[in-house]
């Protein structure tokens, strides 16, 4: 049923929120080693690559750049709930472009500068800095022919930064939006705190509070329930849907009524529910089907109607 959707949308969202307190963390340290390890030991442009191409910096980069991943997937699957609950679309397509945006920057960006571009541009400055002018003439005409490379490098991080930025600005709408569905104003400045870097960590301490709190309302709200939907079903174009129910005592489904489309088809197949977790086979007959998800909804003995998704 939706309110239980919401709570796992709700959770979902939270677990992002706890994810991007330890990103915070993190980047707090990283920050402290590289005033520590890093700018007061870089003294030229060659010393700040030299530092910028170890392994240290690599692995330091590779980890924070994981655990963002993960943070804004997260967030991305618990708006794809609620989206599929008309609750959120901004945040759906916000979180994909930031997904994608950072998903980008680890397996291309990133290693591309690592791996490739600083390798390649080292050894040339190096040559650059020596005294023979003929050893200079080469490194520069060397360097010359690297530029439409490195041009085209900045032309990609500057896509992807936008992508990025778009996507965070989204994302930031709609949790303020959340702020005022769930009448949580730690949602809604933690939204807008999200913008300002330096204060990422206390954003996040908020996101995580705003969220708890709006699950207890929703589970407050919610009226006692006989039967839910376990996971998500499956419907066919045979017209066969499956799904499961836990049921709080023995109730029979007395109707089933399908949505596709602008249709509506029923079946008033009575089906027995034990209680505990029931595994549903029903069937429709042949339908016309386009990939995405599907709204059965069934009526129980007692009245109450219980709404089930179903993917096809």
């Amino acid at each position: 049923m939706e309110p239980s959707e919401e709570i796992k949308a709700l959770n979902t969202l939270k677990l992002s929120a706890l994810i991007g307190i330890v990103y915070s963390v993190i980047d707090i340290i990283e920050l402290i080693i590289f005033l520590y390890t890093g700018i007061f030991t870089i003294s030229t442009q060659l010393s700040g690559l030299t530092f910028l191409s170890s392994p240290y910096v690599f692995a330091l980069g590779a980890v924070s750049a994981i655990i963002v991943i993960a943070q804004v997937f997260l967030s991305w699957r618990g708006f794809r709930i609620l989206r599929r609950l008309d609750i959120a679309k901004e945040g759906y397509t916000g979180s994909k472009m930031l997904l994608i945006a950072s998903i980008i920057d680890f397996i291309v960006i990133y290693p591309f500068l690592e791996f490739y571009l600083i390798p390649k541009v080292l050894p040339i400055l190096k040559q650059i800095q020596a005294t023979n002018p003929d050893a200079v003439r080469l490194s520069s005409s060397a360097l010359s022919s690297l530029l439409p490379l490195i041009a085209s490098y900045f032309v990609l991080i500057l896509i992807v930064g936008i992508l990025g930025i778009v996507g965070l600005v989204l994302i930031v709408i709609q949790e303020f939006k959340l702020g005022s569905r769930y009448e949580e104003g730690s949602l809604k400045l933690g939204s807008i705190l999200q913008i300002i870097p330096i204060v990422n960590l206390a954003a996040f301490v908020l996101l995580y509070v705003g969220f708890s709190s709006s699950m207890r309302k929703v589970g407050s709200s919610l009226p006692p329930v006989l039967a839910y939907q376990v996971g998500l079903g499956s419907l066919s174009p045979e017209g066969i849907a499956q799904f499961s129910l836990f049921s709080v005592r023995s109730i029979k489904i007395t109707k089933l009524k399908l949505k596709v489309k602008d249709n509506v088809i029923e079946n008033s197949k009575v089906i027995e529910l034990n209680q505990g977790e029931n595994r549903i086979v029903t069937d429709f007959g042949p339908l016309a089907l386009q990939k995405g998800s599907y709204t059965l909804e069934l009526t129980l003995e007692n009245g109450e109607e219980v709404k089930v998704y179903l993917i096809y």
